[in-house]
């Protein structure tokens, strides 16, 4: 019981969080042509790859800094332009899901830091409008109780939320940041709904992609439950992100140490099963084992 008033209370200041992020409507510039560049460093930033340690002057003055250093940087085009990719997206996550509840006043500060203008300003615009989004995402989702039983309204849910990227975040970051997520959720809804022989599951299929059929039971089994998990994933407020973002964070940097053993010890499909034996070890959701896996991935 008492385990579960902390995960309630954890969940509501999670929701607090998100809620305090404003908006302002300006638009951010993704048209330019001139080859990209990284920003440079915040001053004094650890200059690793991985789960670095930001012992910096940007961690003394930001109002609230974790063990993990950001996971990228912004990236600016040869006029100083930002430029919309999802390395912004996981900056802005990390700050905004992963951080206390001034993530997004330690975010622009980090931004501040960091970026040249017009660079600054166009990053900080589109961290509000995220914001922004992140709150009304999960005020829509909780009216719509979408789930794995009722997938027409799992597919009424795509097409809302889609429209409600565009509304806030734009129409160019929502095809940068989530075109491949979306495709994928399809694909899971079509085939979802083919084995759960739901009306319409033909008229639903993405680019007439077949549904695979699997010889071994297991293996049926297992794809089975990828799915659900997919679908499962896009019904998560980002409420609960925040709250798995943290326990994410607050144990990477011991998981990252083991696997760094492990990649020394261990290649191959030995080093893959270990590593993922690490990730039941530490990471109890599918969404915290997705953010160690893309962790060190980026780290790589």
């Amino acid at each position: 019981m008492e385990s579960m008033v902390r995960l309630l209370l954890s969940l509501a200041f999670a929701a607090a969080g998100v809620a305090v992020c404003a908006a302002v409507a300006l638009t951010v510039r993704t048209d330019d042509v001139m080859p990209p560049t990284r920003a440079a460093r915040p001053a004094g930033r650890d200059d690793v790859f991985g789960p670095g340690i930001l012992q910096t002057d940007f961690a003394a003055s930001s109002p609230s800094s974790s063990v993990l250093s950001p996971p990228d940087e912004a990236s600016v085009d040869g006029r100083g332009n930002l430029i919309i990719d999802t390395a912004l997206l996981r900056l802005l996550d990390y700050f905004l899901l992963q951080q206390a509840d001034d993530g997004l006043a330690d975010l622009e500060h980090y931004l501040n830091t960091a970026l040249p203008e017009p660079a600054r300003h166009q990053a900080i615009d589109i961290a509000r409008r995220y914001c922004a989004y992140m709150a009304e995402h999960d005020s829509q989702l909780a009216e719509q109780h979408a789930g794995l039983r009722d997938l027409p309204r799992v597919s009424a849910w795509m097409a809302q939320r889609a429209r409600l990227r565009a509304s806030t975040i734009g129409e160019d970051a929502a095809k940068a940041w989530y075109q491949n997520d979306d495709a994928q959720l399809q694909q899971a809804v079509f085939e979802l709904s083919g084995a759960q022989g739901t009306p319409g599951a033909e008229e639903a299929s993405p680019q007439g992609e077949g549904v695979p059929h699997w010889q071994s039971p297991d293996a049926a089994a297992r794809h089975l439950r990828y799915l659900q998990q997919i679908v499962e994933r896009n019904l998560l407020s980002y409420a609960a992100r925040k709250t798995l973002s943290r326990h994410f964070a607050a144990h990477f940097q011991e998981f990252a140490e083991a696997a760094k053993a492990i990649d020394n010890k261990a290649g191959g499909p030995d080093r893959q099963k270990q590593v993922a034996l690490l990730e039941d070890r530490f990471f109890p959701t599918t969404f915290e084992k997705e953010l160690a896996e893309s962790r060190l991935e980026v780290s790589r």
